[in-house]
């Protein structure tokens, strides 16, 4: 693709965005930053062990500044579930 054809990134992202995909920020021991766009459309709808390996992470980070332990954070999450389904 040449560069008169690439997007513009603010487009990027909010296509991804819409598509229910979020950015995850790698960084490197080269000081290089590498983006991930993990899909979290299945949160809200699936019980925390059912989640990918990248949304339990994002449940986990979510509830980052709570003082609540790792259990505790799986319970608050599966309750949320619990009581859409």
């Amino acid at each position: 693709m040449s560069k008169a054809n690439k997007k513009p990134l603010y487009e990027v992202w909010e296509e991804n965005l819409n598509k229910g995909l979020i950015p995850v920020y790698n960084y490197l021991p080269n000081d290089e930053i590498q983006t991930k766009w993990v899909d979290i459309s299945d949160l809200g709808k699936k019980y925390f062990l059912d989640l990918s390996i990248d949304c339990q992470n994002f449940v986990m980070d979510a509830y980052q500044y709570e003082p609540l332990d790792f259990d505790e954070k799986i319970v608050k999450y599966n309750n949320i579930v619990k009581n859409k389904l």
